[in-house]
């Protein structure tokens, strides 16, 4: 089960579509987010990131995962940066 920084680097990741700009609204470094995306795919055994145009975003897995484990994330109402 994802912890709240796991939770909160997928929300950010969503909300952002940048690696870079979510490591500031989290206030940490790209590097600290890389890994702890890379425990995310470690946990739930599936890619978290895929590249779309110049930016980046969530897989539909990832998004999934952090719907079931936080239900009032909703992938569907954010715009994409």
């Amino acid at each position: 089960m994802l912890d709240v920084k796991q939770t909160e680097a997928l929300q950010a990741m969503a909300l952002t579509g940048s690696l870079t700009r979510a490591a500031e609204l989290l206030d940490i470094t790209p590097l600290s987010l890389c890994r702890i995306l890379a425990e995310v795919e470690e946990e739930i055994g599936h890619p978290v990131l895929q590249p779309y145009g110049r930016t980046i975003r969530l897989t539909r897995v990832a998004l999934l995962f952090a719907q079931k484990i936080k239900p009032s994330f909703d992938p569907d109402s954010l715009s994409p940066c």
